[in-house]
């Protein structure tokens, strides 16, 4: 579950405090959760530990410090926000509105068709698109937001100056040009791939939902789906056939309830005419719980409300009830 740091107003020197810890200080995300939980200003345990100011000006423009306006209102929920969060392009503030889509770098014809179709609706209903700039899926949703003149926005396990992988150098440019690339890892910090978990943990943190079109059980994606779980956030799936490797990912999120099935044309604005536990009902039958008496012991109603709830939803032509009274969604 999501749990959000709560400090004090950020002035000057407040901010200095905080770009001291991460900058020089090797802070981690954790740990400054826990100085605040303690000290409750990055000042305070400056100073009771003899830590001397650095200034941030020379950084100032080039990232977002935890506590600025600009910084991502959405990341300030997750457990392990970054302290600095690099950035580099047109968008000095990200949009509220931003949905993720991710997959495997091994794209399939089926992969690829899911992905151009999810990330074209998400554009058509005024989401920005994040997703990470590897190749594969994560080419596909970048190259498809700039050929719509629309930013995206890429999150890099590198520093924002520096495309990775680096044969998409042309498309880092793009999304630059019309969005920006984020990093919470400065020039300093080396290639590691363990920094692809940090880099997935963002991509989760940013967006209202996280989409992945195509993904094998061990993958970045499905890392970046549980983290999305973990945050409360809407997690999606395209399912594929169970021989299909590259979809075996999907298919337990799925399974595990983790992440609702995608349907062609019901993604994201069908929820909108529905009250909330509509809605919530609704997600329920999404993810694979069926019948009556499962879906009472999910949600907090009685049981002659909840038919109603479902009585409702049948006459909107929203979900139908089969010979063995097991509720499915309509596509």
């Amino acid at each position: 579950m999501t749990s959000k740091v709560t400090v004090q107003q950020m002035d000057n020197k407040e901010r200095a405090a905080r770009f001291t810890l991460a900058k020089t200080q090797k802070i981690t995300p954790v740990k400054f959760k826990k100085i605040f939980e303690y000290y409750h200003s990055a000042i305070d345990y400056c100073e009771n530990l003899g830590i001397k100011l650095e200034s941030c000006v020379p950084e100032l423009g080039k990232c977002w410090i935890y506590g600025d306006d600009e910084y991502p209102k959405l990341l300030t929920d997750i457990p392990d926000p970054p302290i600095l969060l690099y950035h580099l392009g047109s968008q000095k503030i990200l949009p509220v509105k931003l949905a993720a889509v991710v997959g495997t770098r091994g794209i399939s014809g089926y992969g690829d068709r899911a992905t151009r179709e999810i990330v074209e609706i998400l554009i058509d209903q005024g989401y920005t698109i994040v997703s990470g700039l590897a190749f594969g899926v994560d080419s596909v949703v970048h190259e498809i937001c700039a050929a719509n003149k629309v930013p995206s926005v890429a999150v890099l396990a590198n520093n924002v100056n520096k495309a990775y992988p680096a044969t998409n150098h042309e498309l880092y440019k793009k999304i630059i040009n019309n969005g920006c690339v984020i990093s919470e890892f400065n020039l300093g910090i080396p290639y590691n791939k363990f920094l692809f978990a940090r880099r997935n943990r963002i991509i989760a943190g940013l967006a209202q939902s996280v989409y992945v079109t195509e993904a094998p059980v061990k993958s970045g994606a499905i890392m970046t789906a549980n983290y999305a779980f973990d945050y409360d956030r809407e997690v999606f799936a395209i399912p594929g056939g169970i021989y299909q490797g590259n979809s075996l990912g999907c298919n337990r999120l799925i399974a595990q309830n983790k992440a609702q099935i995608y349907f062609k044309d019901l993604v994201v604005n069908r929820s909108e005419d529905l009250s909330e536990v509509e809605n919530q009902t609704l997600k329920l039958i999404e993810s694979g719980i069926c019948r009556l008496d499962d879906l009472q012991r999910k949600v907090y109603i009685s049981g002659p409300e909840l038919i109603t709830v479902l009585t409702k939803l049948e006459l909107k032509r929203i979900i139908a009830k089969d010979l063995f009274d097991r509720y499915s969604v309509l596509s």
